[in-house]
């Protein structure tokens, strides 16, 4: 039995990309979640993150990443954003 995975869109953004993207999805989707990923890859115990506290912590580096799980079009979607040497890595699939 072969699993079928979902497909994967990536993207490399600066800074004010990344602002630019995250505006975007509070104007035009359901969100639903935002999780912070600490410096050892699990999700942080705060559970009350919203879109611009997240943002800000992973600029200002206090996480390693985030995670938006979003409803846009009545599908579902997460994008995962790390950070990396040259910029902000974005990492978008949609949920079945």
């Amino acid at each position: 039995m072969t699993m079928e995975l979902p497909e994967l869109e990536e993207g490399l953004l600066d800074e004010a990309a990344l602002r630019t993207l995250c505006e975007e999805i509070l104007a035009h989707t359901e969100l639903d979640q935002v999780l912070a990923k600490g410096p050892s890859g699990g999700h942080t115990p705060n559970k009350g993150w919203d879109l611009g506290e997240a943002l800000e912590a992973l600029i200002g580096a206090q996480v390693r990443g985030i995670q938006l799980r979003y409803r846009y079009q009545g599908k579902a979607w997460f994008d995962t954003i790390l950070r990396s040497p040259d910029g902000y890595r974005v990492v978008r699939m949609h949920q079945s």
